[in-house]
């Protein structure tokens, strides 16, 4: 998926700063052991090292299927054999498919652009001449029987012709173009496979908000909600997706931006994925990529990219969030030529040559410990975050620091008293060694977070068996109950 030029565009035109500070370790062991896999929890385009899925818990894969290799010729042609190596590594690895459509044939189209709108939309769904619909059935029905029903259709239309200054989109049609196109691929997909499951595109929302214009959504949900055949059909869409960059704070407030539109129109109950979240990092020791685009830029480290990853799950889970995923697993396109790969952006949490960062252990502790769960609750207050999660008879508190000044937290210990508590990245704290334990409370140093706190501060994850206990803040002696 070609979003580098927008990601270091939106960097750099809205001021999104990756900061964070952390003292964890980016050397881990290359574990052998084998976890179950995480449902919730996804990484795009993972199937380029399945391996490294498997053992990091991966529970879906995002996968282009480009319309104009499936059938580049005509209607009549059908080459999936380039997906089917991708597709059986899915299986072996217990990963669910997750199916991006995009770019249709120029036969379909009568354009060149790849994003052009295919042509017909407006005929019936059986008429030959509608390609899209006719390729939808064709799709379905082929890939139904290998177990994939999940299909996003496009990515990011909010970016508009025009709107980039290298003229980069991916779907050149306007807004009621994109919503007759999710209209037909709903209505086949449903005909011809009951368990179908499709999912609006991602949605960039940067573009829209540093352009300052109405957010595309605002015009994509009256166009179902005035199409009657939609107003009755769940809005002809089964999952609203969005891509979320730019920070902690904007997981809960571009989630909670999308769900109040759908509110205005009696649909917040819609289920919503994250399906592309992450902080780039510009600060690798001894690995050559782009760093900063400005120099007035905080340098963003790896460690600061696990940090983000654990906040943005947690918060994801908390405001009920059905499915989130990494953008991306490994950075499989890294150019080595020294030159051309000054203008490398590293967003993957696996580099080029195969060793992990510490996203990676970010991701795989948060698929292990965020599983099965069955409550959570947030609570934030006094610069302290404090996200409680109960599985079973287990209580997962995931706790960090708002604020650039130090912290400090007192936890009460249930259960056998055997707490583990964890760094963003995996590493396990001496809780004796590195805590202070008042009879059945104890306490420990929360890092702070620095300039503008984009990122917060550096997580602690704590596991105890036991009910749900309060947390405080811990300040001169005295306990301040957060929430």
């Amino acid at each position: 998926m070609r979003l580098v030029n927008f990601r270091r565009f939106a960097l750099a035109l809205f001021g999104i700063l990756l900061i964070l500070s952390a003292d964890i370790s980016a050397v881990h062991s290359q574990s052998s052991v084998k976890v179950d896999v995480n449902p919730r929890i996804g990484a795009v385009e993972s199937y380029y090292r399945p391996e490294d899925a498997v053992e990091a818990g991966v529970g879906w894969d995002r996968i282009i299927f480009e319309w104009r290799y499936l059938q580049p010729n005509s209607a009549r042609d059908w080459k999936p054999e380039q997906w089917q190596p991708y597709l059986d590594a899915a299986k072996q690895g217990n990963r669910k498919v997750v199916g991006l459509l995009k770019n249709a044939p120029k036969w379909a189209s009568g354009s060149k652009v790849l994003g052009a709108v295919p042509s017909g939309l407006d005929l019936p769904l059986d008429d030959p001449k509608n390609h899209w619909a006719q390729f939808i059935r064709k799709l379905t029905t082929y890939y139904s029987q290998q177990g994939i029903h999940d299909w996003i259709i496009y990515n990011e239309p909010d970016i508009r012709p025009k709107d980039l200054p290298d003229n980069f989109y991916e779907f050149e049609g306007d807004v009621n173009a994109y919503y007759k196109l999710v209209k037909v691929a709903y209505q086949v997909a449903h005909e011809v496979d009951p368990k179908a499951q499709i999912h609006l595109a991602g949605m960039n929302y940067w573009i829209d908000r540093g352009r300052r214009r109405p957010y595309y959504m605002r015009s994509l949900i009256p166009r179902f909600f005035g199409d009657d055949y939609c107003r009755e059909h769940d809005l002809c869409f089964d999952v609203l997706t969005v891509h979320i960059y730019g920070g902690t704070s904007y997981i809960t407030d571009v989630v909670s931006l999308y769900r109040r539109i759908l509110r205005e129109y009696g649909f917040e109950d819609k289920r919503f994925w994250i399906n592309e979240m992450n902080m780039r990092p510009t600060i690798d020791p001894g690995w050559i990529y782009r760093g900063k685009v400005y120099k007035t830029e905080p340098d963003v480290t790896t460690q600061d990219q696990a940090a983000y990853i654990i906040q943005a799950i947690s918060l994801a889970f908390s405001l009920d969030v059905e499915s989130v995923a990494i953008y991306r697993f490994y950075d499989n396109h890294y150019p080595y030529d020294v030159e051309v790969a000054s203008n490398y952006e590293a967003w993957g949490v696996i580099r080029p040559n195969g060793t992990r960062r510490p996203g990676y252990y970010a991701l795989q502790l948060a698929a292990r410990l965020f599983r099965d769960i069955d409550g959570v609750e947030l609570t934030s207050q006094r610069g302290i975050t404090v996200i409680t999660m109960t599985s079973g008879d287990q209580t997962i508190y995931v706790i960090w620091n708002d604020s650039a000044t130090s912290r400090r937290v007192a936890v009460p210990v249930t259960g056998d008293k055997s707490n583990v508590v964890y760094t963003s990245a995996g590493k396990i704290i001496n809780v004796e060694a590195q805590t202070t334990v008042i009879g059945d409370v104890f306490e420990f140093d929360l890092p702070p977070c620095h300039d503008a706190c984009l990122v917060k501060g550096d997580p602690r994850i704590i596991v105890q068996k036991g009910a749900p206990q309060k947390v405080y803040r811990s300040s001169a002696g005295f306990l301040a109950k957060i929430g």
